[in-house]
């Protein structure tokens, strides 16, 4: 119910959004929650969210993060493609099944990193890369096709999408 012509946009960059919410630079700003959440709450600043998943009445779910390639890579170095997509899912699972030893990894490789903020996103995140484990990484058209919906009736698609082009599950480990 609001007027989106009320609002100014922004555009804070990759900031420390605790700074310009404690500065009242601005009111409202997108935050990854395994991140920037946790990052304020560690900071003890008072929030309120929003999460999208709490309004798929108003904004499909959609599939975040996602890999994505080119047709060229796909035709000309498939192995190339399937041993990158079975290395980045072997890190999930390992994520997912030792958060603590993900985190001690990614300080190892960026040691400037808070401590604290990278074992409790690692925590966080651990539960919430998939639904499934065993599943991790399958998309579904369903799924696709309402967000193309939602996007085409927003005026923000200049051409259809075909939903049966927009992903593969092909290069996925099997289990």
């Amino acid at each position: 119910g609001g007027d989106p012509d009320a609002l100014r946009l922004v555009d804070v960059g990759e900031a420390d959004y605790r700074i310009g919410l404690e500065r009242d630079q601005y009111d409202v700003v997108w935050i990854f929650d395994g991140w920037d959440g946790i990052r304020l709450d560690q900071a003890d600043v008072a929030t309120n969210s929003i999460p999208f998943i709490d309004h798929t009445d108003c904004i499909p779910d959609w599939y975040t993060p996602i890999l994505a390639t080119s047709d060229d890579v796909e035709a000309e170095r498939p192995e190339d493609l399937a041993a990158f997509v079975d290395a980045t899912a072997r890190g999930y699972r390992a994520a997912m099944d030792a958060p603590s030893a993900a985190a001690d990894a990614l300080l190892t490789g960026a040691p400037d990193l808070d401590e604290d903020l990278v074992t409790a996103s690692a925590d966080y995140l651990s539960t919430r890369y998939a639904d499934d484990p065993a599943a991790w990484g399958r998309q579904e058209p369903e799924v696709w096709e309402r967000f193309a919906d939602f996007l085409d009736e927003a005026g923000m698609l200049s051409e259809p999408v075909d939903v049966d082009q927009a992903f593969t599950n092909e290069y996925l480990p099997s289990s």
